[in-house]
């Protein structure tokens, strides 16, 4: 029998959980080149329950506990997709899409225009996955980019490697 997940809004008892998850899915990248300098440290604690308390920080959780998360922020008139991890044992699930459609609907809801993120364009299996969901390789070059009219867009900007 398949193990059933669900998703809903962050607690505060979820953060260790999220710093966990944060932590295990960060290996992934190791020997890439890109952020071993970062892997063992995890998103702020306290900018991370104040995001929890404005309810912008989703989790995947079996009957038991969570297994992925997303934290959103709001700049200006636009969504930010701070980060999105699931543990890699559940990768593969289609859970992290579950939660980017979550954050999709929230961000219709609160009537921003756009969801934006930030990955780094080798690694094989960021960029792959969010163009699948619909965002688009999106290049800032001043303020003027992030104010284009793009209602209810998807965006994203990939990161150089180096």
């Amino acid at each position: 029998m398949q193990e059933e997940f669900f998703i809903r809004l962050a607690q505060d008892k979820d953060a260790e959980y999220i710093c966990k998850i944060e932590l295990e899915a960060a290996k992934r990248f190791k020997g890439l080149g890109l952020i071993d300098h970062l892997l063992e440290q995890s998103f702020c604690q306290e900018k991370l329950k104040e995001l929890i308390k404005q309810e912008q920080v989703w989790v995947v959780s079996s009957q038991t506990f969570p297994v992925g998360f997303t934290i959103m922020s709001i700049l200006g008139q636009e969504a930010y997709l701070e980060e999105i991890s699931v543990l890699p044992q559940y990768g593969g699930q289609g859970l992290g899409t579950k939660l980017i459609d979550t954050v999709c609907q929230w961000s219709k809801s609160k009537g921003l225009n756009s969801i934006l993120l930030s990955t780094f364009r080798s690694v094989r299996w960021n960029a792959p996955f969010y163009e699948k969901l619909g965002f688009k390789n999106f290049v800032l070059s001043g303020m003027e980019s992030r104010n284009a009219q793009n209602t209810n867009s998807r965006k994203a900007t990939w990161l150089p490697d180096r």
